[in-house]
């Protein structure tokens, strides 16, 4: 029997981090109050019929606050990088110059501010309603379990508490990450 809880134990806690490391990803697309290689460094660019990370065909350095300076490692990619960040939708136009791709993040203004810290509050009940249906699933596992004699009520009980532990744990996380997205966007 424990061996069965276990099993659902480390399965819930494997599934909450799912949303998480989902929000993490997102949060990297999100620009905060300066430029980050890693607004961009996943975006998908079609080199050969075959799409690659802009990471894997590139150096990415930001020299300032608000440029970000793309450097192919070969020339002939320049127009498909262009491409692929036009069709990324960051709102940012590249500058190409022939050798290098360069973005020049525009100023963020307070309502724009205020308007990622929106998105980003989205994005953080999306994972929190993903790891609440987690939280369920789990739950009903547990009473099926139960109900076919598989683990004692008692059993369930722990398992239902455990498992609550797990989401409030993930949850709070999803709270950490958002203040922290937060200040970034919001530091002028």
């Amino acid at each position: 029997m424990a061996y069965i809880l276990d099993n659902i134990y480390q399965e819930a806690k494997k599934a909450m981090v799912k949303p998480i490391m989902v929000l993490e990803e997102e949060f990297k697309k999100i620009r905060g109050a300066k430029a980050s290689p890693s607004m961009i460094e996943n975006c998908k660019v079609e080199i050969d019929q075959k799409f690659v990370p802009l990471k894997n065909i590139s150096s990415i350095s930001t020299p300032d606050a608000r440029t970000i300076i793309i450097s192919p490692w070969e020339n002939k990619t320049l127009s498909a990088i262009e491409k692929a960040i036009l069709k990324e939708n960051i709102n940012i136009t590249p500058q190409n110059d022939g050798k290098v791709v360069k973005l020049i993040l525009p100023q963020l203004t307070e309502e724009t501010r205020k308007e990622l810290v929106k998105t980003i509050k989205q994005k953080c009940e999306e994972a929190k309603v993903a790891i609440r249906n987690i939280r369920r699933d789990y739950l009903e596992k547990l009473k099926k379990l139960e109900k076919d004699g598989e683990i004692s009520e008692d059993d369930s009980k722990e398992g239902e508490l455990k498992i609550q532990e797990f989401t409030n744990k993930a949850i709070k996380k999803v709270d950490e990450m958002f203040k922290e997205k937060e200040k970034d966007i919001m530091t002028i």
